[in-house]
């Protein structure tokens, strides 16, 4: 039953007994607690409240609420003797007071918690954690509750179960007291040991994901656990022969180089794996395990060199498995899961893979994700009746087949696409089809519903050489819609176009008939350099044929696509603009300066072919795998810092032996490098930053003699003697390490280098001391740019304001005459004498 106000409650249910659960709604300043108060209401046992800004429960909760629900608002608790359960959710403050002898659940997600005791308080930031008296609370559940110290539940050695997640815990030793777990979850921590839970005999569920645990042999005595998981943690080694009843078991994302040891159990259901330090002869042992293991059901193997896999005749034992990902495995052929008959997810993507006509043994098959692979045909899903989610993006399809059952969601985006069959659009519930070459669709086609009903995420139309009936479509497709690019030859209609394009967010720079500035376009053939910077993020921005355009600058456009770019540009900056692929730049192969920072690109393999390039920005992006730009020998700088979206991301790696070696200038931030390894090859470096890392051994960089500057600050340092050798050495950053101050004074006294040393160091006896400003360390080549423009932008003056207004571009006719010149004074303040 659900309450708004209470002048309605007290009419409506005076005569009558409400049983179960009540759920109130703040309304009119109400109070709940009189609410329930009233004989119609004594049968509830379950009262859930939401919307209240604060509650304080206190002995007047009636004795027959055995499990309360609070959702927002701040709650204070004291002496509730009856409650078992508690369940709160919100942004405020969560305030227990003395006992509650009959709680057996607590799940607290997203608050600040205070737990009194008037012996033991912790002062922990801006939130206190005081001691419970109660010791018989045997589920706890605090997710998301900011904490870093949770030393208060080491006298709760009733629990069975406790969930702390997503917190900032890095020490577990207040679970040595905690025998009794039996589930216990602290994924999303900081947390380096488990070697408390050694004398832990009962644990069934252990999760220990995204933390920096680096040794789990304290699991070893666990024989009762059935589920496992430690996956982006920098585990290098593990045994597990003794934890026979082993179900689920999550490696991905360690660092784990052995598997011979790993498990000889049947009851295994889930296996996910993925470590890039397998060597190819261990696939071969490490596979027939897996495929011999007749339970299984989920299996992810994403990652491995499964080109083996056509020899293992083992592989036919699985024939339960419903859930496969065999992403990232280099495979061509995939004609051996034929057998295969129980699946209904199946990952193949980034592979090399052309025809899944295999799927038609799938029955069963309700997920396909098959995208980043060479699919030209897809017609075989006319046969997977039961397909619902299908993600065959980045391939190369050039036709639709006419689905006749329904599916949820089709991602074709980033294919051949040239045409849509008439009834595409009635058997998908969403559809994804941009960067597409999509330049006809059937006339029978319901436009308003492609633009606003059925693919909310649709924004590019293309209604070329079409006609069709303007006036009806502009208003329903485009204004009550997110469809911002449109174009089509009925120019009879562009005066109507005009009126209904300033009523919307339509933008799009290759509509030569579609809106006003048709005719002002062309006039951009005699303009050498084209910026645009947009404030409110520029919708649908397609490079066209401008063949004397040789340097593009685009800032905040979304949906930017190369397929069209004149292939002569030398200079090319696309900056926060949301990029997830760059296919079609590999035709750019004048480029010598190119800009990506601030986007959300993973795969740079569109590069590997732009030998001209001397300067490579990839800052605030998520590269990892970097072999694409190996043999780009003309490349001198080379800028790349990690951007991690979210906590649970996946901790990056890189390998700096496929690196180029002529590189001169080299920034690698914030991509969490323990390792060197292979750097002593980049033996022409001058100017390198490793900041942000979490490096300890920096042996590799004796060999770099050419050093000029060198920034080593926040890492987990302790040791630079090794840099003693760098006689060339002008500047150097160590601040936020762990380094005794004899060896910053040693250096410093032997190469006569500038040092930048601080507080988070072992002794601040030259904490006055900091490094001089050095002029484009950061390679800040913007702010050249601009200044640059800035010259000639009082040059040109508009002769048509509307353009202005309608396309909300920031004066890019006023930037275009900025000489060439500024990528050689990029280059060449990339090595100014840093002294100057």
């Amino acid at each position: 039953m659900m309450i708004y106000q209470q002048e309605k409650m007290t009419l409506k249910y005076r005569d009558q007994i409400v049983n179960g659960e009540l759920t109130i709604y703040n309304e009119n300043g109400m109070d709940p607690l009189k609410l329930i108060q009233t004989c119609c209401f004594k049968k509830v046992n379950k009262l859930k409240l939401v919307g209240f800004d604060y509650l304080q429960l206190e002995r007047t909760l009636p004795q027959n609420i055995h499990e309360l629900e609070i959702i927002g608002g701040q709650l204070f608790i004291n002496d509730i003797m009856v409650l078992q359960k508690l369940s709160y959710s919100g942004n405020g403050r969560v305030t227990f007071m003395n006992e509650f002898p009959n709680i057996q659940h607590i799940y607290i997600t997203g608050a600040q918690l205070v737990i009194y005791n008037q012996k033991i308080i912790y002062n922990i930031k801006d939130i206190q954690f005081r001691m419970m008296q109660t010791q018989q609370i045997t589920f706890l559940s605090l997710i998301s509750a900011q904490i870093f110290n949770a030393d208060f539940l080491s006298k709760y050695n009733q629990l069975e179960h406790l969930n702390l997640s997503n917190n900032t815990i890095s020490d577990v030793s207040f679970l040595k007291n905690l025998a009794k777990l039996q589930h216990l979850n602290i994924s999303n921590n900081k947390i380096f040991s488990i070697n408390v839970l050694k004398t832990f005999a009962k644990l069934v569920h252990f999760d220990a994901s995204h933390n920096k645990i680096q040794d789990v042999k304290a699991l070893g005595n666990n024989s009762d656990l059935e589920y496992l998981d430690i996956s982006n943690n920098p585990v290098k080694y593990i045994c597990l022969n003794k934890l026979t009843k082993l179900q689920h078991v999550n490696m991905i994302n360690t660092e784990i180089y052995e598997l011979s040891t790993i498990f000889e159990q049947r009851e295994l259901t889930t296996f996910q794996v993925s470590s890039h330090r397998i060597t190819s002869k261990e696939h071969v042992s490490f596979i027939s395990i897996i495929f011999n293991n007749y339970n299984l059901i989920n299996l992810g193997i994403s990652g491995y060199n499964l080109q083996c896999i056509q020899s293992l005749n083992s592989f036919y034992n699985l024939q339960g498995l419903k859930q496969l990902d065999i992403s990232r495995s280099q495979l061509s052929d995939i004609s051996i899961l034929s057998n295969f008959i129980t699946l209904e997810t199946l990952n193949i993507s980034k592979n090399i893979i052309p025809n899944i006509s295999v799927i038609q043994n799938f029955p069963h098959l309700t997920q396909l994700i098959g995208g980043f692979n060479q699919i030209r045909d897809i017609s075989v899903i006319l046969q997977c009746p039961k397909l619902q989610y299908i993600d065959l993006s980045h391939n190369l399809i050039v036709d639709i087949p006419q689905v006749n059952h329904k599916i949820k969601h089709l991602d074709i985006s980033f294919n051949q696409i040239y045409k849509l069959p008439s009834i595409i659009f009635n058997n998908f519930d969403q559809i994804l089809l941009q960067n597409n070459y999509i330049s006809h669709l059937q006339n029978e086609i319901d436009l308003p519903q492609i633009g606003y009903q059925n693919i909310p995420d649709q924004k590019y139309i293309d209604l070329n050489s079409l006609d069709l009936n303007l006036q009806q479509l502009l208003h329903d497709c485009i204004i009550n819609s997110k469809l911002i690019s449109f174009n089509t030859k009925n120019q009879e209609y562009i005066t109507k176009f005009d009126k209904y394009i300033q009523q919307s967010n339509f933008t799009d720079l290759d509509n030569l008939y579609g809106f006003s500035n048709w005719n002002y376009y062309k006039q951009m053939n005699q303009f050498n350099k084209l910026e645009i910077v947009s404030d409110d993020y520029i919708q649908g921005v397609n490079l066209c044929e401008s063949q004397n355009i040789d340097a593009i600058i685009l800032k905040r456009c979304m949906n930017v696509r190369f397929n069209r770019v004149n292939y002569n540009i030398t200079a090319l900056v696309v900056k926060s603009c949301n990029l997830q692929c760059i296919y079609g730049i590999e035709q750019m192969q004048q480029l010598k300066l190119l800009n990506l920072s601030d986007n959300c690109l993973t795969d740079i393999s569109s590069l590997q072919g732009l030998h001209n390039l001397e300067y490579l920005s990839l800052e605030d992006n998520q590269v990892a795998d970097i072999s694409p730009i190996s043999e780009l020998n003309k490349l001198v700088v080379l800028i790349m810092t990690y951007k991690k979206v979210n906590p649970t991301d996946e901790r990056a790696s890189l390998n700096f032996e496929l690196m180029p070696t002529n590189l001169n200038v080299l920034v690698v931030k914030w991509y969490y490098l323990r390792s060197l390894q292979g750097i002593h090859k980049l033996y022409k470096l001058q100017y390198l930053n490793l900041s942000f890392n979490q490096l300890r051994d920096i042996k590799q960089l004796q060999y770099l003699v050419s050093l000029n500057n060198l920034n080593i600050s926040n890492n987990d340092l302790v040791f630079i003697k090794p840099l003693c050798n760098l006689r060339q050495l002008l500047h150097l950053d160590v601040s936020d390490n762990s380094i005794p101050n004899c060896q910053i004074t040693q250096i410093k006294n032997q190469l006569k280098v500038w040092i930048n040393s601080d507080s988070q160091n072992t002794d601040s006896k030259y904490n006055k001391q900091y490094l001089v400003n050095i002029k484009c360390v950061e390679l800040t080549y913007q702010n050249l740019i601009r200044t640059k423009i800035s010259r000639t932008c009082k040059k040109y003056k508009y002769q048509d304001q509307k353009v202005k207004v309608q396309l909300q571009l920031i004066d890019y006719c006023n930037k275009v005459n900025f000489m060439y010149s500024f990528i050689d004074n990029v280059l060449k303040a990339t090595y100014m004498d840093t002294t100057q």
